[in-house]
């Protein structure tokens, strides 16, 4: 034998991943006026499962939901049509829909985990029986403050999306395509922080003071500062300026 093992890299488990995007696109957009991450958040569960299956859930004729479909098509063709018109609770069709695909699944197939995207009590039963009668793990993601308590209490793990770390990041984005707009289209732009600051938290229904919070954020870290903008008879005003220089530089002025 060699003086030198190979190295071996442990196999992943394998999951099935069931997504309501209807929970987490519309709820997303409601709560917290963002749009699903959705290539982040399957890179991060690919870093800890093999994934063999992935089914997205919905009626794609909302517009919402439909607008994200090349993005699913990035990481599945597993999309599932829940329209019908007929339906008086088209959400509840949607998880009809859903729970007999889940339960289908695990008849037929041997993973060692389901990933659930949903927020919805109505799954509490399924969960229960993959854990306990199929002796799987179950991990549920939701939207932050629409998770049922009884979800929780049943899944092997719960996850909240957004965290309060994306949450300032698409805020601090929004600052950041403020500014750029106003730039991009005024001759002669005077971007205040103070009007900055009004107009993102009305996009986002949220405090201004988070806001300036953020304005100071980025001014820490460069991003942004403040500059003298003079007019005639040596009046000025304080305007925002980005940092264009070092925004390219660190890969921020792409996502925006």
């Amino acid at each position: 034998m060699g003086l030198f093992k190979k190295k071996t890299t442990a196999k992943k488990p394998a999951a099935a991943v069931f997504v309501d995007f209807e929970h987490w696109a519309i709820s997303l957009s409601r709560s917290f006026k963002m749009k699903p991450n959705i290539r982040e958040w399957y890179k991060s569960l690919a870093e800890r499962y093999e994934l063999v299956d992935v089914y997205f859930f919905g009626d794609f004729s909302n517009p919402l939901l439909r607008q994200e479909i090349p993005r699913i098509r990035e990481i599945t063709t597993g999309i599932i049509e829940t329209q019908n018109a007929s339906a008086h609770h088209k959400k509840d069709f949607t998880d009809f829909i859903m729970l007999d695909h889940i339960y289908q699944h695990s008849f037929q197939n041997t993973v060692n985990a389901y990933i659930l995207f949903t927020g919805d009590g109505h799954f509490s039963s399924v969960v229960s029986y993959l854990v306990h009668k199929r002796h799987k793990t179950v991990e549920v993601f939701g939207i932050e403050g629409g998770i049922s308590n009884s979800l929780k209490n049943t899944a092997d793990k719960t996850f909240a999306i957004p965290t309060g770390e994306e949450i300032a990041a698409e805020r601090q984005r929004a600052i950041l395509r403020n500014l750029k707009e106003i730039y991009d289209s005024a001759k002669s732009p005077r971007p205040t922080r103070q009007k900055t600051a009004s107009a993102v938290a009305t996009a986002f229904e949220c405090e201004k003071e988070e806001i300036d919070r953020l304005i100071d954020a980025l001014m820490e870290k460069g991003y942004l500062y403040q500059t003298k903008k003079y007019f005639r008879g040596g009046h000025f005003v304080k305007i925002l300026a980005m940092n264009t220089a070092l925004l390219k530089n660190d890969g921020v002025w792409d996502t925006l």
